[in-house]
């Protein structure tokens, strides 16, 4: 009886479809068709259609099925432009790995201008996914949402069943990431959950439990928050990330901190620092600083100034404004431990000044509430009209 007809993408039978159904007919196994010249994971990988062979492949191939090179490519035009955009889309796969989104995102865009007369509805749905993604890690938030209402309105004429099995995750969790940008933290979270529950990969599940935990966190849901990082920590030893790990301790963390227990928040924030470490500096550098925040609450100041002052200079270079109003409301706060009271003002008022340039009013805030504190000691009469200004702006944000 004859096989099942292959699948078509564009009008065309795809070549690893093609491959796999007529190497079924012959009740070849992969190991047979590879047959010494390859290896059997390369011909699983061609007819799971994640590479496109070469044409001197092809040709091997094609001999050893018994049919000529045109049944499995088809019109060669349209092969040439397959290969072309596989390529771009392996690059990108691997730019992403690399947390190198810009680079991803100019190499998907020439992809998706290559597929823009193509009816290959789960490719098409994928590249927009990945956009998204790459978007939002950029804090894009306008382009990313745009690639994903795309990708949502796909889903119409697009059966998942014909995606592959991590789609649904993906999707999901591109979801939560715009909507965490958004500040709409309880979507974020619902959509992280989802993701969580489609996830097909332990490291896809951990990603996403550390998404909920962030947004959790910022819903001030501090122990759910904790249980969703410690997830990762549980199954560490089943292959994940080490950069999942480094934020699975970051988060846990910050956590306990918010909980009250310093020795357990130092231990896993200088976890996480040494797994950030010739990873990604710039998540090193927040641990770096989280560690400060949590070393001036146990009262070990000195060590405290020494970190947030390196953070501070950090910052600088980057150009952070918020990171530089942020780090300065903590010295500040030091420096008001320490009874040091003209220099608390000096860096709080410093904080405002950058909180203000980074129109980020929650800093402006909490900078000038150092310096009603600064000025207490200073000027009380000053102190208790700007306390006036701290109660309007706390009213005011609601």
């Amino acid at each position: 009886m004859a096989g099942r007809s292959p699948r078509t993408r564009g009008g065309l039978a795809v070549i690893g479809d093609r491959i796999r159904e007529r190497r079924k007919q012959l009740g070849l196994t992969q190991e047979q068709l590879a047959a010494g010249r390859f290896d059997r994971s390369y011909i699983s990988r061609i007819e799971a259609n994640e590479v496109i062979p070469p044409l001197d492949t092809l040709r091997v191939i094609a001999e050893r099925l018994g049919k000529p090179l045109s049944y499995f490519i088809g019109d060669p035009d349209e092969y040439t432009r397959r290969k072309i955009v596989h390529d771009y889309l392996s690059r990108a796969a691997r730019s992403l790995k690399k947390q190198r989104y810009q680079e991803a995102v100019d190499l998907l865009q020439v992809a998706l201008g290559l597929l823009e007369t193509s009816d290959d509805g789960p490719l098409l749905l994928s590249v927009h996914i990945d956009l998204a993604h790459a978007y939002a890690a950029l804090g894009r938030t306008e382009e990313g949402t745009r690639h994903l209402n795309e990708a949502m309105s796909l889903l119409s004429r697009v059966p998942l069943a014909s995606c592959p099995p991590d789609t649904p995750a993906r999707l999901h969790y591109t979801r939560g990431q715009l909507a965490f940008l958004r500040g709409q933290y309880k979507e974020a979270a619902q959509a992280f959950r989802l993701a969580d529950a489609a996830a097909v990969r332990e490291a896809d599940r951990v990603r996403a439990r550390i998404g909920l935990g962030s947004a959790l966190f910022r819903l001030g849901e501090y122990e759910e928050s904790l249980r969703a990082y410690s997830y990762g920590l549980e199954v560490a030893e089943k292959g994940v990330p080490r950069i999942m790990l480094a934020a699975c301790h970051h988060g846990a963390g910050v956590c306990y901190g918010a909980l009250g227990n310093l020795d357990l928040a130092a231990y896993h924030t200088e976890r996480a620092l040494q797994l950030y470490q010739g990873q990604d500096p710039e998540r090193a550098l927040h641990a770096s600083h989280d560690l400060g925040i949590i070393l001036a609450r146990k009262g070990a100041y000195r060590p405290a100034r020494e970190r947030l002052r390196n953070c501070l200079r950090a910052y600088k270079e980057r150009s952070d404004l918020e990171a530089l109003a942020s780090v300065l409301i903590d010295l500040a706060g030091i420096e008001l431990a320490g009874g040091r009271h003209r220099r608390a003002l000096l860096l709080s008022r410093l904080a405002k000044h950058f909180a203000k340039r980074a129109r980020c009013p929650r800093l402006y805030l909490s900078a000038t509430q150092q310096e009603v504190a600064a000025l207490d000691r200073l000027d009380p009469q000053a102190a208790r009209l700007l306390d006036a200004v701290v109660k309007d702006l706390r009213a005011l944000g609601g």
